[in-house]
């Protein structure tokens, strides 16, 4: 399919572009010159040619005016009453299914209820005013219910543990109050025997050499070479607590 042929201007085009583009409207100098008014923006671009700030002025006039004229119609008159005047809330539906209140869910249970948790540790539940989001605050263990009611609130700082480590035993003889240190001490490796405590030491020393290990086939396998482990106190960190 042939191309249309690139029509050129004439001087007289030319001239009457240089007249008039500057005050005159772009569209009506395309009709008189039977092209395009993008065929008149570009010609009037390489010849350097803009419009003057008398005719911007009115070209952001006219707009305005367009705009406003067109937004009439949409515009809310003097003293027009809007569709929810005089109604509280918007209502759409579902009243049916909205919650009533004092509306309790279903895994809601009654103050004094004792459950077990996924710890082995019995609770029971002593309140039931917390705000939403704090439910966690209405329970409490019965291990410390039992020795607070023998002996008041616990201080703070420390913790009511069970002697015998077992969790169902909550009779007051079996439950002592130790501060933080003390347990953190008791659940440490430093509870153990000796002997236990080598056996500990030694399986730290085995998981790190392996790991080592696996660590340098890694390297040579993808090409690169690494010294061989020269760490003999592998482990002594463990032993001397600077680990």
């Amino acid at each position: 399919m042939p191309k249309n042929k690139r029509r050129h201007w004439t001087q007289e085009e030319i001239s009457l572009l240089r007249a008039e583009y500057a005050d005159a409207p772009t569209g009506a100098i395309a009709r008189r010159l039977g092209r395009t008014e993008r065929a008149v923006y570009s010609q009037a671009n390489d010849m350097g040619l803009g419009k003057s700030p008398t005719h911007l002025a009115r070209m952001r006039a006219e707009a305005a005016e367009r705009v406003r004229v067109a937004g009439e119609k949409t515009r809310f008159s003097s003293g027009h009453a809007s569709w929810n005047r005089g109604l509280r809330g918007l209502h759409l539906g579902g009243k049916e299914t909205r919650f009533a209140p004092g509306h309790r869910p279903a895994q809601w249970v009654p103050v004094g209820t004792e459950v077990i948790d996924k710890d082995g540790y019995r609770k029971r539940k002593v309140r039931d005013d917390t705000p939403p989001g704090e439910s966690r605050r209405n329970w409490m263990f019965c291990h410390v219910l039992a020795w607070e009611a023998e002996n008041g609130p616990a201080p703070p700082g420390h913790c009511v543990v069970f002697r015998n480590g077992d969790r169902a035993d909550i009779r007051i003889e079996n439950l002592e109050l130790i501060d933080r240190a003390e347990r953190l001490r008791r659940n440490s490796i430093h509870r153990y025997p000796e002997a236990v405590k080598e056996l500990i030491w030694a399986r730290h020393r085995l998981k790190r050499a392996i790991r080592k290990r696996e660590q340098r086939d890694e390297k040579q396998h993808d090409g690169r070479q690494e010294p061989p482990d020269r760490d003999h106190g592998a482990g002594k960190g463990w032993r001397d607590g600077t680990r």
